[in-house]
């Protein structure tokens, strides 16, 4: 792979070319194994707290052992959620993200009935696919996603749900979850790649992005991220 730099890495992540795909534009890039989804509530409103963020971990984890996905990242914010798979198959990505936010939208109704009157949204509909297709950009994505709860914890409110935690805390999930991939994927344990997040900053990891990134050919890089 071409070398990469700190400022090449800044400006990917601000390119509008990258296809940020949903069902509304039409865009969903299904060439990749590795996809990063945002799932937002409806109107911005705040559905998730730790009852509903544990309920969706729970069942999330269940329907990617279901649907042969692995979970890499996940964190559940007040009002929308980001996570990281792998899939071999975009079609199963999408069946799962449909089948969770159907379910999950039946339990949070279900425990606000007064709230959420008949025909009332939960979701919005058009859940955010972007497809990663190269370490630089897993790796960069896990520290966003790590630091997104950074607000929340400043001002000494709960996080509904965050895998960084669990990891933390060594009670990363045997379902839906593997721990020997963190190895494979980023050289090391999940606690000690979420200890790394924890001490650097961004720059920092982007740096480190960059050295990791030089490490892989563009034809490995491609195999491995990309779908046949």
């Amino acid at each position: 792979m071409e070398k990469v730099t700190f400022e090449q890495l800044k400006k990917n992540r601000n390119d509008s070319s990258i296809i940020r795909g949903t069902s509304r534009n039409g865009k969903i890039d299904k060439s990749a194994r590795f996809y990063h989804v945002m799932t937002r509530s409806w109107g911005g409103e705040a559905i998730f707290y730790s009852d509903t963020g544990l309920y969706r971990n729970r069942l999330l984890c269940r329907l990617c052992e279901s649907y042969g996905i692995t979970l890499i990242f996940s964190v559940t914010m007040p009002n929308h959620t980001h996570d990281v798979f792998m899939t071999e198959r975009w079609e199963d990505l999408s069946t799962v993200i449909r089948i969770l936010n159907t379910q999950l939208g039946h339990f949070i109704r279900t425990n606000a009935k007064k709230k959420y009157l008949k025909g009332m949204k939960v979701f919005d509909p058009h859940t955010l696919y972007v497809a990663i297709k190269d370490i630089a950009s897993l790796i960069y994505v896990g520290k966003y996603i790590h630091d997104n709860p950074t607000y929340l914890l400043e001002q000494n409110r709960s996080v509904p749900y965050s895998c960084f935690w669990i990891i933390n805390n060594s009670r990363l999930p045997s379902v839906g979850y593997d721990e020997s991939l963190y190895s494979k994927l980023f050289g090391m344990t999940s606690k000690a790649l979420s200890e790394f997040y924890e001490h650097h900053t961004k720059q920092e990891v982007s740096d480190y992005c960059a050295m990791v990134a030089n490490t892989w050919t563009k034809e490995e890089s491609d195999a491995f991220f990309l779908r046949k």
